[in-house]
């Protein structure tokens, strides 16, 4: 049987750059973390399709400058974890109307 677990996504916001026009830089930093597990002694049979899904689904958000994901696994006892940390990174150029309203974590899942 598997599981898959996804974390609720944090929201950074930093000035980048400031510019005599005022259309200052800014970079907004999102990362969330998933988890599939699955009995490690009967995975099944498609894990490495799953797996690899997962890891490409970074290159499914659209409009960031960076796109990472780093992947981990841990066996405990009878059970295997594998762990997705993913790390979006925007530029947004220009005015900032609410842009540090929207800092908060927001619900992904």
């Amino acid at each position: 049987m598997k599981h898959f677990y996804l974390s609720e996504a944090s929201l950074d916001i930093t000035q980048n750059q400031i510019t005599l026009d005022r259309n200052d830089v800014f970079q907004t930093e999102t990362q969330l973390t998933a988890f599939v597990s699955v009995d490690a002694k009967n995975q099944p049979t498609d894990i490495s399709t799953v797996i690899s899904a997962v890891l490409n689904s970074k290159n499914s958000v659209s409009d960031q400058y960076i796109m990472e994901c780093n992947g981990t696994t841990e066996i405990v006892e009878d059970r295997i974890t594998y762990q997705f940390d993913y790390r979006f990174v925007k530029l947004i150029i220009g005015e900032t109307h609410g842009l540090y309203s929207s800092k908060r974590n927001s619900r992904v899942c």
